[in-house]
């Protein structure tokens, strides 16, 4: 029986953990460790933690200094001593049959996928599964890639890390691990130079994850400018590994994407024009319009567009983003 290590960062998650965890011990699959990584926590969450340890031989507890998630997960890869790895979030919970059908899945391929069950505040749930699809080679797992990336639902199946089961193997023999300092989108760069080494791929239409969507905070507006303009660049350097046309015309928006996030997260005008120039000439000459909501900025005389930028709700309109 192949063994999983389910890799858990935990930080200030004293309210949850404990059912995330007590999900991930129910499982139907036996083989299994549970990494709990407390990033620092200064809540009651790794007390909880090593309660569960106590109960469980098959939770292990790992304590640092806060650094951060992909800190967190970095520590729990190494650490890992199984063939698969499955990443959760301390305040989700998984299906009792999650690794089980996971495992099934990723046999005989390098990575699977599935949906997940959002959970809202207030008690309503809505479940997101995607088109169920196998494929071999690299033209056809592209195919795969733009339908994650690009679909009916507009929902971002390909970047997330909870929604998938990695082969460890491929991880280390390609030095594989989480950007360290990034403060927005690291699962998605993880699952880009992941992606960059995989030939075949398994997506199952199961909602297997329950997704808890606290509050309504704008998170990617508190990012710094410096961030975006790092993902502009991880994400340009990422479009080298797809020939699929259609997929590099959708990643080239999304770099673009980064320089606009970035424009808004500058404080200066003299910085967000800068950066807004930068976004026309990434897409000059293309038949790529970024979107109709961010083509607006790019479209706008230069004191409107900016004007944009400190009106939150115009902005989160234009771009797409939800409070």
């Amino acid at each position: 029986m192949h063994k999983v290590t389910i890799v858990i960062p935990v930080y200030n998650a004293e309210a949850y953990v404990a059912q995330c965890v007590e999900s991930v011990l129910r499982q139907t699959y036996g083989c299994i460790e549970v990494i709990l990584v407390d990033d620092g926590s200064k809540d009651g969450s790794l007390g909880v933690c090593r309660g569960l340890a106590e109960k469980d031989a098959r939770v292990k507890v790992l304590t640092q200094a806060n650094a951060g998630p992909s800190v967190a997960r970095n520590r729990g890869i190494e650490e890992a001593s199984g063939e698969y790895l499955v990443f959760v979030d301390a305040d989700d919970t998984i299906e009792e049959t999650c690794v089980e059908e996971a495992v099934r899945a990723i046999e005989g391929v390098d990575i699977a996928y599935w949906g997940c069950r959002q959970i809202y505040v207030d008690g309503r749930e809505k479940v997101c599964v995607p088109k169920a699809e196998i494929a071999r080679g690299r033209r056809e797992v592209e195919e795969v890639v733009l339908h994650l990336k690009v679909n009916e639902e507009n929902y971002p199946y390909f970047g997330f890390t909870w929604n998938k089961i990695f082969r460890k193997e491929i991880m280390d023999r390609n030095g594989i691990r989480f950007e360290v300092g990034l403060s927005a989108y690291e699962d998605h760069v993880f699952t880009t130079e992941y992606m960059r080494h995989v030939e075949s791929i398994v997506v199952l239409d199961r909602a297997l994850y329950n997704y808890r969507i606290q509050g309504g905070g704008l998170t990617m507006m508190r990012r710094s400018a410096e961030t975006f303009e790092r993902l502009h660049s991880l994400i340009d350097a990422g479009m080298g590994q797809y020939s699929l046309g259609s997929l590099l015309k959708h990643e080239r928006g999304e770099a673009a994407s980064m320089l606009i996030y970035a424009a808004h997260a500058e404080g200066s005008l003299r910085g967000a024009l800068r950066l807004l120039d930068a976004a026309r000439e990434y897409v000059k000459g293309t038949e790529y319009e970024i979107g109709k909501r961010n083509g607006m900025l790019l479209r706008l005389p230069t004191l409107l567009a900016y004007a944009a930028f400190v009106m939150d709700d115009m902005y989160l309109k234009m771009v797409g983003m939800k409070r």
